[in-house]
């Protein structure tokens, strides 16, 4: 009897270890298909985010490189066109970059400290097109930095502004 109690025990322990395994696994599932959601979510917007300094950044280099639009500019204006596609490049890197940060789930949780108010701009940026309808006003105290991992926080402020907008 004792022999099939502790048998019994042990089936026990088993049953109840590879529960907690399948629950751990399906709770990393969950969080993964939250991210995805979320990454659907802003599709649109990234797609607007891009979009729109893409169009001046062709525009000004097609006009740079039409001889004869180009005779008809001054050297001033020139040299803003090409600003402008500078500016309008760098900003399609942050977007991208922003994205691929986001989207990163399977790295280990790295920590440090950081500021709260960089990673509540780096959401309203990724967030832009789908917020645009609504007002959204922060109070953030420059010198807020917090220790813990940046691209969740910034996670989780995207998720707080989809659903607010929602």
């Amino acid at each position: 009897l004792a022999y099939e109690w502790t048998k019994n025990a042990a089936m026990a322990e088993r049953i109840v270890a590879q529960s907690e395994q399948q629950l751990a696994q399906q709770e990393a599932a969950l969080a993964r298909a939250d991210r995805l959601s979320s990454i659907g979510v802003l599709a649109s917007g990234i797609g607007h985010e891009i979009n729109n300094p893409l169009s001046y950044v062709l525009g000004n280099l097609e006009m740079l490189s039409t001889a004869d639009l180009y005779a008809e500019l001054s050297e001033t204006d020139r040299q803003q066109m090409l600003r402008d596609a500078t500016l309008g490049a760098e900003q399609i890197g942050r977007v991208i970059k922003e994205l691929m940060v986001f989207s990163r789930d399977d790295r280990p949780l790295d920590t440090s400290v950081f500021d709260v108010g960089l990673a509540l701009a780096a959401a309203m940026a990724m967030t832009r097109a789908q917020t645009s309808r609504m007002e959204v006003n922060t109070t953030i105290d420059p010198a807020l930095h917090v220790h813990g991992n940046r691209h969740r926080l910034v996670q989780v402020f995207v998720n707080l502004l989809i659903n607010a907008q929602h």
